[in-house]
């Protein structure tokens, strides 16, 4: 569902998607890094 969410702003609001662009990539980033976190804190005990 959020892959096919980043696609649709292309055309329609291009200032105000590049913000929605990079605020959508950041919680995508954090989301990952959560993810490794908590395999490589699994993996540690």
């Amino acid at each position: 569902m959020a892959e096919a969410r980043v696609m649709v702003p292309v055309e329609g609001e291009v200032s105000g998607g590049i913000l929605q662009d990079a605020a959508m990539l950041m919680v995508m980033a954090m989301v990952m890094v959560g993810a490794l976190g908590k395999c490589m804190g699994d993996d540690m005990k």
